[in-house]
């Protein structure tokens, strides 16, 4: 694993910025500039010219959403995280990558190990599924549709608290509740009505 960490990371970049992205960012900035008093090519707009202005730049910001700021590069990473006998392997790269690594996974436990590795149990997610690790779900987090949360603890460059989006693309760990809901179930601790409406009723225990 230590093998493959060191290739991936001389395997070149992993992304590169989208050039679609960028061409609608710099024409927002560019109408956005005609609003500035101190812009020098500011020629004084007609009403009528900054309402149309406002809608084409409300209009690319609708695109822009929609796209990613940077796109796949001809690099891949490998990353590697073991407790005892369970460990978990992230791959920034194609599908066909991750395949091929737990091909010589399984080769390096049968030759040199002499172990068999459960490929029904080794499973190949993406990361926005998430998987299970340890007892928690890790999952990418991501939005596309600019609903990520926000957070109010962050400060801009004269200390002044201002609300921002929070990081896409982290990991981030949570609680599997479905998995728990579903064991105290067995327990006899609760009724499941509909779990994906999180309709649990609890169970009251007698003497």
């Amino acid at each position: 694993m230590e093998d493959l960490v060191i290739e991936s990371k001389e395997s070149g970049k992993t992304s590169i910025p989208n050039p679609a992205y960028k061409k609608i960012h710099y024409r927002i900035s560019n109408l956005r500039q005609y609003f500035s008093p101190t812009y020098r090519y500011n020629l004084n707009l007609t009403e009528t010219q900054e309402k149309e202005r406002l809608k084409e730049i409300l209009k690319l910001k609708k695109e822009l959403v929609k796209l990613y700021s940077v796109i796949p590069g001809t690099g891949y990473r490998v990353y590697y995280v073991r407790y005892a006998d369970d460990f978990l392997i992230g791959v920034t790269g194609k599908y066909s990558l991750a395949v091929k690594i737990r091909e010589k996974i399984r080769e390096f436990l049968k030759d040199r190990l002499k172990l068999e590795l459960n490929l029904e149990k080794t499973k190949i997610v993406a990361t926005t599924k998430g998987a299970l690790f340890l007892g928690a779900y890790l999952k990418k987090h991501i939005s596309r549709t600019n609903d990520q949360k926000r957070r109010s603890n962050a400060k801009n460059s004269y200390g002044k608290k201002i609300r921002v989006r929070v990081s896409q693309g982290n990991i981030i760990a949570l609680v599997p509740l479905d998995k728990i809901v579903r064991k105290l179930s067995e327990q006899g601790m609760c009724r499941i009505v509909n779990l994906n409406k999180r309709a649990v009723i609890p169970t009251r225990k007698t003497t």
